[in-house]
């Protein structure tokens, strides 16, 4: 008796065995998708079956008679399952392929653009190289003009020089220092003989006259007003003011003294 019930196990550990293999080799050759059911539906009948044959005693091949039957009958009801998911997994594989397509186009744009990067910083290293060439030039040519000038000239022989300018609204710097007289001129600059680090100024008459004196607190802050007359067109000046140049700008250190007078 012990050897038919060891005989009966065996041959139910053996039927077990091929079930399991045969949803092995199905979970291996089918997709995700279509496996997930099929091999959920099959562990629930050989569950079932399994159930079934400890409950009854039945031998499992009778068992097994019964699922064969009762997974032909519903397979005729399971047909369109597959089939959506063949659908929806064709759709994925299509979104899938067109994200690839996306990244294969951004790449490409990718590329371009860091090409174009590329292509720009060479450029700014090259007038970056360019710039520092030229500076360098420049003060190659202010050192040779500097030569020249000590060699033609001693600096206790140069002449005075004439220097045109704008004042600043504070009244201690004149600016916009230009050999040229223009409209915009309002102060000429005259330096000392032999020393051109000193030199004294004054306002000079142009065309906005009237206007430099209607504003005269802004545009005339270099200078000490000692009188104004009524109705006053005209600039009279009575004392140089004094600069010295220093930071490239001269530097105010006595006003010049008018009076604004009708002629």
């Amino acid at each position: 008796m012990n050897c038919q019930n060891d005989k009966k196990s065996s041959r139910i550990t053996l039927t077990l065995k091929k079930y399991i293999e045969l949803f092995v080799r199905i979970i291996k050759s089918i997709s995700h998708f279509f496996g997930v059911v099929i091999i959920d539906k099959g562990m629930r009948k050989i569950v079932e079956l399994y159930d079934i044959h400890s409950a009854s005693g039945q031998h499992p091949d009778q068992t097994h008679k019964r699922f064969i039957h009762n997974t032909s009958s519903e397979g005729i009801s399971e047909e369109k399952e597959p089939m959506n998911l063949q659908d929806c997994l064709q759709n994925k594989i299509a979104e899938i392929q067109q994200i690839k397509n996306d990244f294969m186009q951004l790449k490409i744009e990718k590329d371009l653009v860091d090409s174009k990067c590329a292509e720009l910083e060479r450029q700014l290293f090259l007038d970056n190289n360019h710039i520092n060439n030229l500076n360098d030039s420049i003060s190659e040519l202010t050192q040779e003009n500097d030569s020249l000038k000590a060699r033609c000239m001693p600096a206790s022989k140069i002449p005075a020089m004439i220097y045109y300018g704008t004042g600043d609204s504070t009244g201690k710097t004149i600016r916009k220092i230009s050999t040229e007289k223009s409209s915009q001129i309002l102060y000429k600059l005259i330096t000392h003989p032999g020393n051109t680090s000193k030199a004294n100024f004054y306002p000079i008459k142009n065309d906005n006259l009237v206007e430099v004196i209607s504003n005269r607190n802004i545009m005339l802050g270099a200078c000490e007003i000692i009188s104004i007359d009524s109705n006053a067109n005209d600039i009279e000046t009575i004392e140089y003011g004094r600069a010295i140049f220093s930071d490239n700008q001269w530097i105010i250190t006595s006003k010049a003294k008018i009076k604004l007078i009708t002629v």
